[in-house]
């Protein structure tokens, strides 16, 4: 008997799910993004077998683990609570309908879905789905260009690729995660990234950035943070690099397993790839070499990426001056000291070629001494390019970061973290190398007290 009861129980069971794909499949025709394609689920699927506010977490969070469970649950609490207290701005229907959902990458294998979002370590996490799935011949995360990556978009699954239903049960059943960091530095890290340094798509946003400059469209790379603050907060249409994580990601409607954060970034990768059983030594070597291994990939990937704007940039700098940009960027980053100094002369940069460049940047990383010293160095040139912002822009992007901040628990407010009696002595001096020449042939002119050229007090960094 209780077999015949066991039997028809699970034959309604299937009965219900039958009819609720086939009420999917009738439905889907007309949704247009992904966050109305999750309404269809929760609206016609979800009742039918277990109702979900949220797409929930697949691991289990209890007390009694280790302090990186612990992390990992407080981190989720806090967010939930922010949802939940914010539930009109931040959980809102009509924000649902407007996520895209195209960037989520899957791995069915180990059970993974990632929301990359940009300069929060997206390029790693891209070259580790890439070698999970087996697509490349590589199975050494350092082998791989970001560059090779980020414009292979068969390289990795995405979500969006997968029928509706799987959809949903990927969302329940796999290891959800994202990654954010302190708004304020990740814009400042766009910034160096994306319009300091001399690239395609500095150029591309010219125009955006500094409407009513006189200088050629190709010059982005001369915009002022200031600038770029202003474009960021003003802007109708802000690039997807610098938008806000919560606006990419929708934390208030897919309920993360883990959120992971740039100050704890390999902590944290080492604990999602544990939980989808993969050993983290598989992916990306020792542990130990983790920081040098990863800091040079970096580099030798944004050498690479400089070496391709060369042609696009030749209308506003010369071959020298977007050398020692790139140069300038990385003393900026931290991965090189101060004091090595750029080592090409006008002449010798318009010879050299990428991977002479690249041997250059590996022999001053390793000459660059104690690496915990040069770290430093990115908070204090963040310190002082922000200090340089007139307050009413900074109350501006106060507001802008405001729902990432409360979300992810980071303390935003201006007055706190740039308060007038903090003020820094300038050192970096980042202004001092936006200047141009009048063309590629032209000599550069001497410029005093550039970040290449300092001989900088470690004490400023302590």
């Amino acid at each position: 008997m209780m077999k015949v009861a066991t039997t028809q129980s699970w034959f309604a069971v299937l009965v219900v799910v039958v009819m609720a794909v086939c009420l999917l499949v009738y439905k889907t025709p007309h949704l247009k993004t992904f966050g109305e394609e999750l309404g269809t689920i929760k609206e016609q699927l979800a009742p039918r077998v277990g109702q979900y506010t949220r797409w929930g977490p697949s691991i289990s969070f209890t007390d009694g683990e280790s302090d990186v469970i612990k992390m990992h649950r407080e981190r989720r609490e806090h967010m939930r609570k922010v949802c939940d207290e914010k539930r009109d701005q931040y959980f809102s229907e009509k924000m649902r309908k407007g996520m895209g959902g195209d960037e989520f990458l899957v791995d069915d294998v180990h059970g993974l879905v990632y929301c990359p979002v940009p300069k929060v370590g997206c390029s790693f996490w891209k070259r580790v789905f890439a070698i999970l799935d087996g697509k490349h011949k590589s199975s050494y995360l350092f082998n791989l260009s970001s560059v090779s990556i980020h414009n292979t978009r068969a390289a990795y699954d995405r979500l969006k690729q997968k029928p509706l239903l799987m959809k949903y049960f990927l969302l329940q059943s796999s290891t959800k995660f994202m990654f954010v960091r302190d708004p304020y530095e990740r814009l400042f890290s766009g910034y160096i990234d994306k319009i300091f340094t001399p690239n395609a798509l500095g150029v591309r946003l010219s125009k955006q950035i500094s409407p009513n400059s006189d200088h050629p469209t190709s010059c982005a790379t001369d915009a002022t943070f200031t600038e770029f603050l202003r474009y960021v907060t003003h802007s109708n249409s802000v690039n997807q690099h610098f938008k806000p994580a919560y606006s990419k990601c929708f934390p208030c409607h897919v309920d993360y397993d883990v959120i992971g954060k740039m100050e704890t970034f390999r902590q944290d990768t080492e604990f999602i790839l544990k939980s989808a059983g993969v050993d983290p030594r598989s992916v990306f070597g020792s542990v130990s070499s983790f920081d040098e291994n990863s800091d040079l990939s970096i580099m030798m990937d944004v050498a690479a990426r400089t070496f391709q704007c060369l042609p696009g940039c030749g209308g506003c700098l010369s071959k020298w001056q977007v050398m020692r940009r790139m140069w300038a960027t990385f003393q900026v980053r931290g991965y090189l000291s101060i004091n090595v100094t750029f080592p090409l002369s006008p002449v010798k940069s318009e010879k050299v070629t990428l991977s002479q460049v690249q041997d250059l940047l590996k022999d001053a990383y390793r000459s660059s001494g104690d690496h915990s010293v040069t770290k430093r160095q990115r908070k204090a040139a963040m310190m002082e390019t922000y200090y340089s912002v007139p307050r009413t822009v900074l109350k501006e992007l106060e507001a802008y970061v405001s729902v990432d901040c409360a979300l992810f628990g980071y303390d935003c407010s201006v007055e706190s973290r740039f308060n007038e009696s903090s003020r820094p002595v300038p050192v970096f001096h980042l202004d001092t190398l936006l200047g141009r020449v009048q063309s590629n042939t032209t000599k550069p002119k001497p410029r005093a007290k550039t970040i290449a050229a300092i001989n900088y007090d470690r004490r400023h960094l302590q």
